[in-house]
């Protein structure tokens, strides 16, 4: 069978259960643990993706960060005295120096891309994510939460378009990420969720939309939805945080069920028939 993977970044089991949202929930479902970034010490998105599509954990695919600047800079931002400089990001923007985000090119290993074809990959951190939906993010942010929360919809539209431009081209194995319920989790967990509800409501249509289509056109689809961790509020109560758990849910029944993130790549590679 072909998979369709929909990657919702910090999407939380907790609130997909106790808002009953079974367009999320789907037949199967439950949460795993979430992976542990070594550089930060909890959940973070672009290693924990990577390795979701190597089957590695960070010590062995190599990628903790979102940003790189190129080998000089990425020494010397690391190192004492500059690493303990705050805002270095902001500082570099001033100087006219811009980050890259981690794509292919720096992997040495397998993804699961590689292993099955044809295969689209949409906005996978690690892999493919753009860098300028960021740049757009932090620039929205400096002008206030309400236009941060307008240029994440918009952003989130934009991910959307193109996810719906490309269900036609030819694929065995399609992952699309969007980074809606992550957001918006930091910013409403604690005081507004119900603007943070209405993101899990259009993640909620968005999953039953594209799985009746889906399967409308091939019934032999499996319909995986995994989150890399949750959210949570925050030690300090002021803001919202990544959870120790991430989520899943199928359409079919999975071969096994996943306990951590490296689990998935197996599991998607028997749910497509490559054997390894």
């Amino acid at each position: 069978m072909r998979v369709f993977i929909l990657a919702l970044d910090g999407l939380e089991y907790e609130l997909v259960m106790g808002w009953k949202l079974h367009n999320l929930m789907q037949e199967h479902c439950g949460k795993y643990r979430a992976p542990i970034s070594p550089r930060y010490g909890k959940p973070h998105t672009p290693s924990a993706w990577v390795s979701f599509i190597t089957g590695l954990p960070p010590e062995e695919h190599g990628i903790d960060d979102w940003w790189k600047w190129g080998r000089l800079l990425d020494w010397i931002r690391l190192h004492p005295p500059f690493r303990w400089i705050k805002n270095k990001r902001v500082i570099a923007a001033v100087l006219g120096i811009k980050p890259k985000t981690y794509t292919r090119e720096d992997l040495r290993v397998e993804t699961i891309f590689d292993a099955v074809k044809p295969s689209i990959a949409l906005f996978v951190p690690g892999y493919n994510e753009p860098p300028e939906p960021h740049y757009e993010l932090n620039e929205a942010l400096r002008r206030g939460v309400r236009e941060y929360e307008r240029k994440i919809w918009e952003i989130h539209n934009w991910r959307v378009s193109k996810l719906t431009e490309r269900l036609n081209d030819e694929w065995r194995l399609f992952m699309v990420w969007l980074d809606l319920a992550d957001l918006l989790g930091h910013i409403y967990i604690v005081k507004n969720r119900a603007r943070l509800l209405k993101a899990y409501w259009e993640l909620d249509w968005l999953a039953g939309w594209l799985r009746a289509k889906l399967l409308s056109e091939d019934p032999h689809t499996a319909f995986l939805i995994v989150s890399d961790h949750g959210m949570q509020v925050s030690d300090d109560g002021v803001t919202g945080d990544h959870s120790p758990h991430g989520f899943w849910s199928s359409n079919v029944p999975l071969p096994r069920e996943p306990k951590e993130i490296t689990d998935f790549r197996d599991i998607i590679l028997e749910l497509v028939g490559v054997v390894r």
